[in-house]
């Protein structure tokens, strides 16, 4: 999973502007109503002049009503997105958690998942110890508008990520101190995750002699096994690690794990300190960097429970056995039979002096493998597949590999070049490309038979090597995905001829494996099971129910192929990591197979990656904008896309999906692209310019439209309807509805990225079954099929809003609420070459001929609504000949002062902004102050 996009927080809502109170409304009722009383000169005539302040007094009302219910829908949009993000921070962060945990397991981590000992920590994390769990700074990374105190306390909360493991390089030493009790008991929880962490040939553990440390005597860690000990790290040899009590003198070469009382001398060797008040109160010291954290603690009795563990896991894989049993994988590799031509035959263990062998395509062509956990499923799988790999080259067979329990039981293979892939747990959606993918590659070997003229995989003309699906708990498999049972039956059935083998592993096949493909998989083999239902169900009798259990019984078997008439016993041979290693080395020379399974989608894709990879589809031909790799498994084949000739694309998603990384990626190819600003003025300066041309792109339009006043949000609308019926828009949006999906419904591609809900998915337009809530960033839904849009660094730039000066040549009418402010300021942002004076300074008989001859400088009248219609023929006369300047504030004043019909271009509220109305002319937005 990818972190480096951040989430992106929502845009604090705007303030609907408040109403003016509609003067001539009111007054105009009031005079109809009292001549219409002097003229008929009845009482009732005057209920008629109380309409207008009534009704007047409704619209206030009813604006106010309609402005609370916008700030609640605006609120309520806004605490919707907050929370979205929010969740997506919350599950991007345990997604992290988890990941940190699996990549640096503690001791309750291995107790819990035993199978993880020896094979958990990949090779970048081997220096590091968990030395506790505390907050640490998260990947987590949250953008935007961070004015609310909600959303900055949001900010800060994700930037750190809560009860995480914090890990340091125990190489440089590490030191524990606190009450001796509780002090020793968290050293020893450090030394048993070195030795469930390091195999024995890489780590070895000496410590003082002391009852403290008796429990460590059985570790194999402890004392060297019997007999040679492969050398793990080849040449610097095993780690050494002394573990002993503060100041107990010189000690070995080696790395130092001491513990010592609070406030005990540091040994300097120990560069890392932990002060252990309390297991959920502690404190990590490293150089002059303190962290406060929970640490984990280890009793003396647990510790030997778990040394146990890592002792029997000792001889299992060092082949410390009683004589008898004693079975290795370098004693079985190269028997005779093993590696015949034409077929798939290994050793997978002795029956006392007789060596086992099975043939995959005479005994099979598949195999079931049965057994509880911790009869020694996993060892066998390992050794049947290190076999085939010795003995086989990758001209001959490959391998493809799933894991349904955690993907730990086949890390060790994942390096030799026979396996073509290793998979894990599926969702939905993968379990449907893993269908298609199996079918696609049942059709390639058809069609290779086919131009051979071949009936199977065995005629000499073919060139192809075998494929062996090995499958590990193969029964949740099925529980979880139906779907798949139909792909593995078809496999079941004609494998034989398309070279293509299963080997099925399961902890039970009684109700849980279709008998169907039970009777396609002759080669049977069985470890203890649990009952002898099950026993009988597998090889034809209970014995592998009489197995013993524990270690006794853990890698004893039983085999049974198609012409055996009684099961056969086997014991397992143990391949060690060593023995992997020396496969790998060898056969590192042979060229990989084509894999069967096409890679899923990476979880990012850079523009540089895509157009590489274009260059190679299409030569030098030019693609277009690209945008996205699109996946399609049942033609095994992963492809550019790029962006239509008609231009038209809408990107439904939810917050963090990855829109405006789209907008970005378009932006940064498309050489005619106008880009419309998030700013509303900015937004409506750009889309209502002349030129329609170029190709339109607009991240978020639902919002976009939502902010806009109604009247600007019709015109906008309008303008972005007439652009993608040319098809050259790009939208993105979180939610399609109103206005925009009638604009959208006009552009011929639409994507669907990550969306909350299955409704969400639906109404955007997606089907139900192809909804899944665990997208990453980019990955979405083109046309019917999986992609994942590229992500690049550039971002897009816009054109700013235009905001104009005005300048009062001979007189200018200013219409303001804040009459006396609005005076103030333009008289100190003057230099003294204007008069600016109050409206109802001026005397009442005045004309504009007047108040011109009374000064020769420009003069400027400032006034309300109110004040401009009570001196209605000063009004009539300044609007013919001379300019007047309305606030944004008072946008009803513009049609009932400034008589303007036409729409403004949009101005913000309360932000200093005004329309410059002149004669004949359109108005203009200019700034309300930016008198030049």
């Amino acid at each position: 999973m990818s972190f480096d996009e951040p989430l992106t927080l929502p845009a604090v809502p705007v303030a609907p502007t408040r109403a003016s109170f509609p003067v001539v409304a009111t007054i105009v009722p009031l005079i109809g109503g009292v001549a219409l009383w002097a003229i008929i000169g009845s009482p009732f005539a005057l209920l008629f002049a109380l309409l207008g302040p009534l009704v007047a007094l409704g619209g206030l009302i009813d604006h106010a009503r309609s402005g609370r219910r916008q700030r609640a829908r605006s609120e309520v949009e806004y605490a919707r997105a907050l929370a979205e993000v929010e969740a997506a921070a919350i599950e991007r962060q345990s997604r992290e958690r988890s990941e940190l945990r699996a990549k640096h397991p503690d001791v309750a981590a291995f107790a819990l998942r035993a199978e993880q000992i020896w094979r958990a920590a990949p090779p970048g994390s081997r220096d590091l110890a968990v030395l506790g769990h505390g907050r640490r700074p998260s990947m987590t990374r949250l953008t935007g508008d961070t004015s609310r105190p909600e959303a900055e306390r949001l900010r800060r909360a994700s930037a750190r990520l809560a009860d995480a493991p914090l890990t340091a390089d125990w190489r440089g030493g590490i030191a524990v101190r606190g009450e001796p009790s509780l002090a020793l008991a968290v050293l020893r929880a450090l030394v048993l995750q070195l030795c469930l962490t390091h195999t024995p040939e890489t780590l070895r553990i000496e410590s003082a002699r002391s009852d403290k440390w008796e429990w460590m005597s059985g570790l194999p860690h402890h004392q060297a096994p019997s007999g040679a000990l492969p050398n793990g790290e080849r040449g610097d040899g095993p780690t050494r690690v002394v573990v002993g009590p503060a100041g107990a003198g010189p000690t070995p070469t080696g790395v130092l794990l001491t513990w010592g009382s609070a406030g005990s001398t540091i040994d300097p060797r120990c560069g890392v300190v932990l002060d252990v008040r309390e297991p959920d109160d502690a404190t990590l010291v490293i150089g002059v960097d303190r962290t406060e954290l929970a640490v984990e603690a280890v009793s003396d009795a647990q510790a030997r429970a778990m040394a146990r563990v890592l002792t029997d896991r000792g001889q299992k894989l060092y082949g410390r056995y009683e004589s008898d049993q004693a079975v290795t994988f370098s004693a079985v590799r190269n028997v005779p039979g093993v590696g015949s031509p034409g077929g798939l035959s290994v050793a997978l263990g002795c029956d006392g002096d007789r060596h086992v062998l099975v043939d995959l395509v005479r005994d099979g062509p598949h195999a079931v493998i049965t057994g509880i956990t911790g009869s020694g499923k996993s060892e066998l799988l390992t050794t049947w597949i290190a076999g085939l790999c010795s003995a086989y080259s990758t001209r001959e067979v490959s391998f493809l590999l799933a894991d349904f329990k955690g993907g730990m039981t086949f890390d060790a293979l994942a390096d030799l070049p026979h396996v073509t892939g290793v998979i894990t747990d599926l969702d939905g959606g993968s379990a449907e490309r893993a269908i298609a993918s199996l079918r696609a590659e049942m059709r390639r070997r058809e069609h290779e038979l086919a131009l051979c003229g071949a009936r199977d995989i065995a005629d000499p003309r073919v060139d192809l090597p075998r494929l062996v699906i090995v499958v590990d708990e193969f029964a949740a498999l099925l529980a979880e995905h139906e779907g798949l049972h139909r792909i593995f039956a078809d496999v079941a059935a004609r494998g034989r001829a398309l070279g293509m083998h299963l080997v099925l592993g399961s902890q039970r096949v009684s109700g849980a494996m279709p008998d169907a493909l039970l009777a396609n998989c002759p080669l049977r083999i069985a470890l203890r099971a649990a009952d002898s239902a099950d026993s009988r169900a597998v090889i034809g009798d209970d014995s592998a129910s009489r197995l013993p259990g524990g270690l006794p019984g853990s890698g004893r078997a039983f085999v049974r192929r198609a012409g055996d008439s009684a099961p056969h016993p086997l014991r397992v041979a143990l391949t060690s990591i060593a023995d992997l290693a020396d496969i790998a080395a060898s056969t590192r020379t042979q060229d990989a197979p084509r894999s069967p399974w096409l890679p899923a989608l990476p979880a990012l894709v850079t523009l540089e990656q895509l157009r590489e990879r274009s260059r190679r589809e299409h030569s030098e031909a030019d693609a277009g904008v690209l945008l996205a790799l699109a996946d399609d498994p049942a033609r095994q084949r992963q492809f550019p896309v790029a962006l239509a000739e008609t231009g038209g694309l809408a990107v439904v998603g939810r917050g963090a999906s990855g829109k405006s990384s789209i907008i970005a990626l378009i932006a940064a190819q498309a050489g005619d692209a106008i880009v419309v600003p998030e700013d509303l003025e900015g937004a409506w300066d750009t889309l209502m310019g002349a030129d329609e041309s170029g190709l339109w792109l607009i991240d978020d339009a639902d919002d976009l439209l939502a902010r806009f006043p109604p009247d600007h949000s019709v015109a906008v609308s309008e303008r972005l309807d007439r652009i993608a019926r040319a098809g050259r828009l790009v939208v993105t949006a979180r939610s399609l509805s109103g206005r925009l999906a009638r604009i959208v419904d006009a552009l011929p591609q639409r994507a669907l990225l990550a969306l909350s809900t299955r409704m969400d998915h639906v109404a955007a337009g997606g089907e139900g079954s192809a909804f899944r809530p665990d997208l990453p960033p980019g990955r979405g839904r083109l046309a019917t099929g999986d992609v994942q849009f590229a992500w690049t660094d550039a971002r897009p730039s816009s054109a700013p809003a235009r905001l104009a000066s005005w300048y009062p040549e001979v007189l200018t009418g200013v219409v303001t609420r804040q009459t006396d402010a609005v005076v103030d300021a333009l008289r100190a942002s003057g230099d003294g070459s204007r008069d600016v004076r109050l409206l109802r300074q001026i005397p009442a008989a005045s004309r504009i001929s007047d108040i011109v001859e009374e000064s020769r400088e420009p003069q400027i009248l400032v006034g309300d609504g109110e004040d401009w219609l009570a001196r209605w023929g000063l009004l009539q006369e300044l609007r013919a000949r001379h300019p007047l300047v309305i606030d944004a504030d008072c946008a009803t004043e513009l049609r009932t002062v400034a008589g303007e019909r036409s729409l403004p271009p949009y101005a913000r509220p309360g932000a200093g902004r005004a329309w410059l109305c002149a004669p004949a002319s359109r108005p203009v937005r200019v700034n309300l102050l930016g008198v030049t």
